[in-house]
């Protein structure tokens, strides 16, 4: 890239993510940069290296506004071609700040310094004189600024200049903003600093350097403050809403700051609320973000001040990563692996990890973490997590036992038996009321809550080093071991699909399930396994690839 001191991130229609920066301007195809600068010997040179602005428009025409002009970026030379403002009274240096179209994509919008809001027919790309000349007189002053145009067409001007403006383009009006009562001092003194459109409420959200985020809201159609305060504390350079479907689970809406970084804005709670990334290159709490994009792909780009372009990939296959964290903050570092997973009977989340303790995600999405210092667990090396009917978790940990958690009772320690230090697996049986748990070295007990006993089961000593545990329909146990599967009667201890222990014999199971129809799936080091109980019939099916989501600054 030419410049890390980035003013406008934009897409054009051939995917191109075009950056226009302090020292010229640059698009980056997918593989690599091509970057361009101004150069007075040469013909077809940027008109100024200081490129505020870069708009591809319904046509597919790409427009660059720099501190000189405005141009048109001629793809088949890689030059850029000048483009005259059709005003003749105008003496001015043309400084393009913002373009954008009118809500039909007949009329180009373009923001000149000094000048006002000068308009295009899309087609022709000869001024509309009339229009121009309404909106100059309209307006009253020439420093329009950024412009942004809403889904009802209103078209939506800011300037640092502390002008702010909402126009209705079709009536050529300007139309009186109304502000909550509360709010008619700082209506006065604001500086709007960028604006985006909530697609899920139709609010307009407004940015503003010295006073945080206001809402426009549709339903009552007057400015308010947000509910959360956070919203206020902030000094706002950038905010984006997206589109679709890009990073986490729902439409996001990112805030970018002057001196606290990248944010997101939770619409329900209207707070200003830190990212959960899961690896970030850079320092985001503590940077200056000016410019957000969503692209076709539905990844996010931020222009990081003085860092360069932060790629935030789209998730992908509809997962969404969850950060176990000591701390929050969108910097906090991944703790721990997940070992265990239970929902209990309230629907909260429980998240087993090795030696990050235990953490509960109620439906709000909140997490809270339980440890060695703040429990009465004797350590925070999660081997496996059950529920049972009661709502009682029992929680296993490496070389520390069992130890049981209830809302009412809290944590209690359960049994430090020799025999429970390495519990690898649980599994409840809901039906017969016991606690089925797989050993390291000591096979499969079951705990009877009937008569609170715990004994071997089956009463074989072939059991040992057992990795899975899987309940089918019919009420057999299957057990996962280190060398191979059985499966036993959980009634009788009797073993069952005896000639399958044979046929898995050297393989680590270390996951089992039973799908809608009766066929066991063997999860294993090597990869995935299908088993026909009907036909005594195992198939390797394929060998498991994992991918994991990259984040990239482009520098």
């Amino acid at each position: 890239m030419p410049n890390s001191l980035i003013h406008k991130v934009s897409q054009d229609d051939y995917g191109y993510i075009w950056i226009a920066t302090e020292n010229g301007a640059s698009y980056f195809d997918g593989m690599r940069f091509a970057t361009f600068r101004h150069d007075p010997g040469k013909a077809g040179t940027l008109s100024s290296d200081l490129v505020k602005t870069i708009y591809t428009d319904s046509r597919g025409v790409t427009w660059i506004g720099t501190a000189n002009g405005l141009q048109i970026y001629n793809r088949e030379n890689n030059s850029f071609s000048e483009f005259s403002l059709q005003y003749p009274s105008f003496t001015g240096t043309p400084y393009v700040t913002s373009i954008t179209e009118d809500k039909e994509h007949e009329k180009l919008l373009v923001s000149v310094a000094g000048l006002g809001v000068v308009v295009y027919d899309g087609k022709t790309q000869q001024i509309d004189t009339e229009t121009t000349t309404a909106l100059k007189e309209l307006y009253g002053t020439s420093f329009l600024g950024t412009l942004f145009l809403d889904n009802e067409g209103f078209l939506w001007s800011y300037a640092e200049q502390g002008y702010f403006f909402r126009v209705n383009l079709q009536k050529k009006e300007i139309d009186k903003l109304q502000w909550d009562p509360g709010l008619n001092e700082q209506s006065d003194n604001i500086v709007v600093s960028a604006i985006t459109e909530d697609p899920v409420n139709r609010n307009i959200l407004i940015g503003t350097y010295n006073h945080g985020i206001f809402i426009y809201d549709q339903s009552l159609g007057t400015i308010r403050r947000p509910k959360g305060k956070s919203a206020s504390a902030y000094r706002i350079r950038a905010l984006l809403a997206e589109t679709k479907k890009g990073n986490g689970s729902g439409l996001n809406i990112w805030v970018g700051s002057e001196d606290t970084g990248l944010k997101k804005f939770d619409r329900e709670l209207e707070e200003i609320i830190n990212p959960d990334f899961q690896y970030a290159p850079i320092d985001l709490d503590n940077c200056k973000v000016h410019s957000i994009m969503q692209d076709a792909q539905g990844n996010i780009w931020a222009g990081i001040f003085q860092k360069g372009l932060l790629l935030i990939p789209r998730s992908t296959n509809d997962f969404e990563y969850i950060k176990l964290s000591a701390s929050m903050g969108s910097m906090s570092a991944n703790i721990a692996c997940v070992t265990s997973i239970t929902r209990d009977n309230s629907g909260n989340l429980w998240v087993g990890t090795d030696g990050g303790g235990l953490f509960c995600m109620p439906k709000d999405g909140t997490k809270i973490r339980y440890t060695k210092d703040n429990t009465p667990l004797p350590n925070n090396a999660i081997l496996s997590i059950a529920a049972d009917k009661r709502g009682t978790l029992w929680i296993s940990t490496y070389m520390g036992g069992i130890t049981s958690y209830s809302p009412r009772n809290g944590f209690k320690a359960y049994s430090d038996d020799p025999e429970l230090q390495k519990v690898i697996c649980s599994l409840y049986d809901s039906k017969n009321d016991k606690l089925y748990l797989g050993t390291l070295g000591h096979g499969v007990k079951v705990l009877s809550f009937s008569d609170n006993r715990l004994k071997a089961f089956p009463d074989i000593n072939r059991l040992v080093w057992v990795s899975s545990l899987c309940l089918d329909d019919a009420g057999n146990l299957w057990v996962g071991q280190t060398e191979g599967v059985s499966c036993f009667s959980t009634k009788t201890g009797v073993e069952i699909h005896v000639d399958l222990a044979g046929k898995t014999d050297g393989i680590n199971i270390n996951s089992m399930f039973e799908d809608g129809g009766g066929s066991m799936w063997l999860g294993s080091p090597d990869g995935l396994f299908h088993y026909q109980k009907e036909i005594n019939k195992l198939t390797y099916i394929l060998k498991m690839m994992v991918c994991q989501a990259t984040w990239y600054v482009l520098c």
